[in-house]
């Protein structure tokens, strides 16, 4: 079993993979490939971290060079283009805002910031005078298949930290298909897992859920992401969008979906939605499942029960 603290599980690895590790979006990237020539892996990796890099220089919130940084920049009435990566990634973070019914919203950056004590961070920003979040009034509007963007309000900053990793996720995976590499088990921190193929031709991942009074074994399906927030034994602060309050948050939760950036993002909604909230959510989304773990002599609680073991 491959420990991996950060999201509290174990991973049962097959023998015989090569693992190559890099630092991006504050946390520890890590690929594990399977093949019969380590070397070729090796630079395999590093070509898909050289793409990591540039995604991040795309979405990150903290460099003022960034495409982020240019839509919260941007004027009312402004239109622009931005990269393919940015663009894409907000068509998922809108796509997942809208599954969780606002739950999880992108542009919540400043009240996120606050949450986390660096509103001092981004002083290119002026976040001192920006308006108070309004989850009703449009920021954006997306041009289809140009990569353009219109800003309608300024005020709300957009921050694609809660669904960027998964994202990231995603393009590593698209581009191991490309080198013909299936088998992999991609990590993004304690984040987002990207259980891809396994190399002994079974269709499962085992893993053990390190929480609660036991661990408890799991086998999670190939091709599956899982994705963890929230805390653990102590309270974190996070935004509400459909509140607009700061919700005090002690419990964990692990998030299953075949897209791993739509995963990130549904581990931080599904967090903030009641017990009536999320049976609803599973009743009409049956392609997703989670874990819930409310406290250390607790077990963890299981939702939409098919899809673990």
């Amino acid at each position: 079993m491959i420990p991996l603290s950060d999201i509290g599980i174990s991973i049962n690895m097959p023998d015989g993979y090569t693992l190559v590790s890099h630092e991006a979006m504050n946390t520890q990237f890590s690929t594990y490939l399977w093949g019969d020539d380590s070397k070729q892996l090796r630079l395999i990796a590093y070509d898909l971290f050289r793409m990591l890099d540039r995604i991040e220089d795309s979405l990150s919130l903290y460099r003022e060079s960034s495409d982020v940084t240019r839509v919260n920049m941007a004027a009312e009435g402004q239109t622009f283009h931005v990269n393919d990566y940015c663009y894409d990634c907000l068509l998922k973070a809108l796509q997942v805002s809208a599954m969780t019914g606002g739950y999880y919203h992108p542009f919540v950056g400043a009240e996120s910031l606050q949450a986390k004590g660096q509103m001092k961070a981004l002083n290119w920003l002026n976040l001192d005078g920006a308006p108070a979040f309004d989850p009703q009034k449009p920021v954006i509007s997306l041009y289809q298949d140009s990569s353009q963007i219109t800003k309608l309000a300024e005020g709300a900053i957009l921050d694609l930290g809660g669904i960027g990793k998964g994202f990231a996720l995603n393009a590593m995976r698209e581009s191991l298909r490309e080198w013909d590499i299936r088998q992999a088990c991609l990590v993004a921190g304690g984040s987002t897992i990207y259980f891809l193929d396994k190399p002994d031709d079974t269709d499962q991942w085992e893993l053990k859920l390190n929480l609660g009074p036991e661990s408890q074994t799991h086998y999670i399906p190939t091709n599956m992401a899982m994705s963890c927030s929230g805390g653990q034994f102590q309270e974190m602060h996070i935004f509400n969008p459909r509140t607009q309050e700061y919700n005090s948050v002690s419990r964990k939760l692990y998030s299953f979906h075949s897209d791993a950036a739509i995963s990130d993002g549904l581990s931080t909604g599904l967090l903030l939605m009641s017990r009536e909230e999320l049976e609803v959510f599973f009743s009409q989304e049956a392609e997703t499942s989670a874990l819930q773990y409310d406290g250390e002599k607790k077990p963890p609680v299981y939702m939409a029960g098919s899809l673990l073991a």
